[in-house]
């Protein structure tokens, strides 16, 4: 299992519930989503915005783009309950692209 799996596995037990740290979601956002987001592209912005093909089926919750936004709290951290999101949208993808 590589770094970024247990990372990952980490991060997404129910049980974490410590705010993480930016390095650690680009990380894996550099691992899964390599060249499909961004961070404050729009000038005074704090927030990530991924892209992925996915995304596009469920408008209702990342528009018609297809992006999910995550904001940065404090300049530092995301808050625990955004990388719960983004971890089950990764398995979605893991299961759908095996």
């Amino acid at each position: 299992m590589s770094k970024i799996e247990k990372l990952l596995k980490k991060l997404c037990n129910p049980a974490y519930k410590q705010n993480v740290r930016k390095e650690e979601l680009e990380s894996i956002l550099n691992h899964f989503f390599e060249g499909q987001w961004t961070f404050g592209e729009i000038s005074g912005s704090h927030n990530y915005r991924i892209y992925h093909p996915y995304f596009k089926n469920f408008p209702e919750k990342f528009g018609p783009e297809g992006f999910l936004t995550i904001p940065v709290s404090g300049g530092k951290f995301i808050k625990h309950f955004y990388i719960k999101i983004l971890c089950r949208f990764i398995n979605e993808i893991k299961e759908i692209e095996k």
